[in-house]
């Protein structure tokens, strides 16, 4: 499986190599089995936001029960308001 992120939905940047066991995100309580959850860094592609995330199962065949791929949820760890400012310790804007 591949991890891409996009801020602007046409460049898109592969994260995959950053990948890291699964962050534990407030609400999701009630999924507690962490053994398929991973997690994954923007900084490996130098964007400090991402809008878009596209994830390629590098399949090759139909889709379907048979492909092994199943996504259950996408979470966001540090996230804001669309077009809005993230990590504004000082709320200067």
């Amino acid at each position: 499986m591949e991890i891409f992120v996009s801020a602007d939905g046409v460049n898109y940047y592969d994260i995959t190599a950053s990948e890291a066991s699964g962050v534990n995100i407030p609400g999701d309580e009630d999924h507690d089995d962490q053994s398929y959850a991973r997690s994954y860094d923007l900084a490996a592609a130098g964007l400090g936001e991402a809008r878009f995330v596209r994830i390629d199962g590098v399949g090759d065949g139909p889709g379907g029960a048979g492909t092994d791929f199943d996504l259950d949820a996408i979470g966001a760890v540090h996230y804001g308001p669309p077009g809005g400012i993230i990590g504004d310790v000082n709320c200067n804007g």
